[in-house]
């Protein structure tokens, strides 16, 4: 939801919360129906959500947010639009479905081309065993997949829960929030534009990291090309703001233009491992906040990568420069 009735930050995140539960007061038993063969549905009660689960407020790694950029009031769901809650798991398999004004407490998988979900939230289900999103577009029949104006907020966080996987989608002001890792790109043709990545949850103990803590990252990339990351919000966690490695493939071509980015060790980090090289990748008029544990590390990268970047600064207006290492 989208709310403009506060300036403050965490005070309009709060407010946001609680209306949840009053606007998605909804009942219906007619989703199924309504979108057709193609949506299919592993627990068919519907049922309407309390707003004892609204969350409290996060804190989003600004200050305050400059005028047009994404955070409480212009991304997610907007302001006034009803939705219906639906409980259970959603597997979309027809090309062309559209999915509008749901509050989704399940996992969504995307399994065909060109889908569509907008002015929506999705919250996935009961906290996962393994390595889990609760959106998925990693199938090989996704293509043009668009989600926008619409929230990710993984209602049962645990080490294993992350918001968003997959390739060859369009992510257009999404508020995406409370996973591991906010978003993970593990493929080509992605876009993530317009949106507020926030709030990621970190652990002190991790089985994935040998029981150590967990690497939180806002946006990991760790294959694909033609990858678009432009005029986002990017906060709140500990590892990176945006990770990027080649752990399961190439990786080329990537934009990261027009970002508000602070936190991690660095807040951009890109390692070529375990390939050697990488190409492509600009880096260009993005602003950082002074925050990283790394003094002064905006941007990170290995001397193995093709990078060009210019025009980025900190929030007082001073350059910020790229560190090579290695």
């Amino acid at each position: 939801m989208r709310c403009t009735a506060l300036s403050d930050p965490a005070a309009l995140w709060l407010l946001c919360r609680s209306g949840y539960g009053l606007e998605s007061n909804v009942v219906s038993r007619s989703v199924i129906a309504a979108f057709g063969a193609g949506l299919i549905v592993t627990t068919s009660a519907l049922v309407a959500q309390s707003a004892a689960a609204s969350a409290s407020a996060p804190a989003t790694g600004v200050a305050a947010f400059a005028a047009g950029q994404p955070g409480p009031t212009n991304t997610g769901v907007p302001a006034g639009v009803q939705l219906t809650v639906h409980v259970g798991d959603v597997t979309v398999t027809k090309a062309g479905t559209v999915l509008s004004g749901l509050d989704i407490h399940g996992t969504v998988s995307i399994q065909a081309a060109n889908v569509t979900i907008k002015n929506s939230i999705i919250r996935g289900g009961a906290a996962p065993t393994h390595n889990h999103c609760i959106l998925m577009a990693t199938d090989s029949r996704v293509s043009n997949f668009l989600i926008q104006d619409s929230e990710l907020y993984p209602t049962n966080v645990n080490v294993y829960q992350n918001d968003f996987c997959g390739s060859h989608f369009t992510a257009n002001r999404i508020n995406s929030h409370a996973g591991v890792d906010t978003a993970d790109i593990n493929g080509s043709n992605a876009t993530i534009e317009n949106s507020w990545l926030h709030s990621a949850t970190r652990y002190a103990i991790d089985p994935n990291k040998g029981g150590g803590a967990s690497h939180s990252d806002a946006i990991q990339v760790t294959a694909g090309s033609g990858i678009r990351i432009v005029n986002d919000t990017i906060t709140g966690a500990n590892n990176s703001a945006i990770q990027i490695t080649q752990d399961a493939g190439a990786v080329g071509n990537i934009q990261i233009t027009g970002n508000w980015m602070s936190g991690g060790s660095c807040s951009v980090h890109v390692n070529d491992k375990p390939k050697s090289g990488l190409t492509g990748l600009t880096m260009t008029s993005n602003v950082f906040t002074r925050n990283q544990t790394i003094p002064r590390c905006a941007m990170l990268v290995t001397t193995r990568i093709g990078y060009t970047a210019s025009g980025n600064r900190w929030t007082d207006g001073t350059s910020a420069r790229v560190i090579v290492y290695g």
